[in-house]
């Protein structure tokens, strides 16, 4: 650099309200280094100004100071001038004059305020002043942009009528104005709390140390809740992330989302983290093994049906899935979650108790059906499923698909039954809930003596427990209707059944 003007002060920027912990810091390190000077911070301004006693270069100041080192300043630079009275129509040329007066030229230009309530109030205006100060510093010739070897203007507007002017190294100091990196939220992920932890690996960590810890296939452990921001930042940058929860995690398991999703709008489920496996190429694809055929949990219909290994091994699993409600859902509905899900109306489910379908857990592999069966069945994972080749019937299959007839018919009993339990209420109270003829001593006598429970009189109420049977009796139509029309199908041979 040709000219290093000497500094008059070292100004440290940080969070409001720690100013007196950042003073500290500084005159420790000022101390640390000899160099003699003095700090009076403000409360609650948002910065520091360290006076400096000595004669001494910027250049050597910054050096000494290492604002990389210190832990409450967000941003730090030795300051060479202040103006403490602007023009208010010109205020470019001030700076300007300052610059040539001390003989140095700067490759970049970073315009600054204190980070408090009043000092947002500049964000406008440093937006719209650096273009005149570019201009006039070109004009001047002191502004050579993009120059890496030459040191960084910073002005610091602590009010609207007074700058600090400031030089640094720009491999010494923060690359953002105020030290806060400005992120915008990734719209792809889970939580805002991403943020955190992309800002806290541009501040704590440079370009280097980003590329060496950082590198795509490195492996990653979050301790927070999963899957979460952290986890995604890491996962976004290439690297294999373990998420480690220390209490319970509400997540479910996304694979094409044809059964999820619709619980989930009908408030049936309501997770708070959905975890999507699409991207496990592993648990995709169709394969031969031996006397079995392998079916990845993540195979879509559409490649079952497609398959040349299932149409030649497994021709009844592959017409099957070609049948399978619309185009769309058989291009992204999953095998794996339509056995996992193993609703007794799909179509995969009894096809797959049919022909004798094993599948293979995370734990180890079992029959399907032990598994419908297995307490543990809703918390284990799915990875794929293993069938015979050729895919005979077993002579239990229409056992059963009988046997989830009937499971399902228990469900509409248990509704009726429980509605029969809530409708055993009475009230002599009036229909809008006053009791002005009758007390309610007299309301509660009765229907003890009647086996029903006193309630609120409220038309409201009533036409609840109508719904409520009108439901129950429909969802036992509905299953009668499934088991006549399938039954109807076993005699079609066009169904090949």
């Amino acid at each position: 650099m040709p000219h290093a003007p000497h500094a008059i002060g070292f100004l440290a920027q940080c969070r409001a309200g720690f100013e007196a912990e950042a003073a500290q810091e500084l005159a420790e390190r000022a101390r640390s280094q000899h160099i003699a000077g003095r700090a009076s911070p403000a409360p609650r301004h948002g910065y520091v100004m360290f006076q400096i006693d000595d004669r001494v270069d910027w250049a050597t100041l910054q050096k000494a100071m290492d604002w990389r080192t210190l832990c409450f300043a967000r941003q730090a630079w030795p300051v060479v001038a202040h103006l403490p009275a602007l023009p208010e129509r010109d205020r470019a040329s001030p700076i300007a004059d300052v610059l040539a007066a001390q003989r140095s030229a700067v490759g970049g230009v970073m315009l600054e305020y204190p980070d408090t309530n009043d000092g947002k109030a500049r964000s406008g205006f440093c937006k719209r002043f650096e273009a005149p100060l570019g201009a006039a510093l070109t004009r001047a010739g002191l502004l050579k942009a993009d120059s890496r070897r030459l040191p960084r203007l910073h002005v610091f507007f602590p009010d609207a009528t007074q700058a600090w002017i400031g030089l640094s190294d720009p491999r010494l100091a923060s690359d953002w104005p105020l030290g806060i990196p400005r992120l915008r939220m990734p719209r792809e992920a889970p939580s805002r709390s991403t943020l955190k932890l992309a800002e806290a690996l541009l501040t704590l960590l440079d370009a280097e140390e980003r590329a060496r810890w950082l590198r795509p296939g490195a492996k990653a452990v979050d301790l927070g809740a999963a899957p979460g921001g952290w986890s995604w930042q890491l996962a976004s940058r290439g690297l294999r992330v373990t998420a480690i929860d220390n209490g319970a995690i509400d997540a479910k398991l996304l694979a094409g989302g044809h059964s999820l999703i619709p619980s989930m709008k009908l408030r049936l489920l309501e997770p708070k983290h959905l975890i999507d496996l699409g991207n496990i190429a592993s648990l995709k694809g169709v394969r031969v093994e031996g006397d079995t055929v392998a079916v990845g949990a993540l195979t879509t219909h559409y490649g079952v049906e497609s398959s040349p290994e299932a149409k030649v091994a497994l021709p009844l699993l592959c017409e099957v899935a070609g049948q399978i409600a619309d185009p769309q859902v058989r291009n992204r509905g999953t095998i794996g979650g339509s056995l996992a899900h193993g609703d007794p109306a799909s179509d995969l489910p009894a096809v797959a108790l049919a022909t004798a379908v094993a599948g293979l857990l995370v734990t180890r592999t079992m029959k399907l059906s032990e598994a419908y069966n297995a307490v543990d069945w809703p918390v284990v994972v799915l990875l794929g499923a293993m069938l015979p080749v050729g895919g005979t019937l077993e002579s239990t299959g229409a056992t059963q698909v009988i046997a989830g007839w009937l499971l399902e018919h228990r469900r509409c009993i248990e509704r009726l039954l429980a509605w029969r339990d809530r409708f055993d209420t009475g009230a002599l109270s009036g229909a809008v809930g006053t009791y002005s003829n009758v007390p309610p001593s007299v309301e509660a006598f009765v229907g003890s003596a009647l086996g029903l429970r006193p309630v609120a009189a409220t038309q409201v109420i009533a036409r609840d427990r109508h719904a409520e049977l009108l439901y129950a009796c429909a969802s036992i139509g509905a299953t009668c209707e499934l088991m006549a029309v399938e039954l109807r199908h076993l005699q079609r041979t066009e169904v090949r059944e």
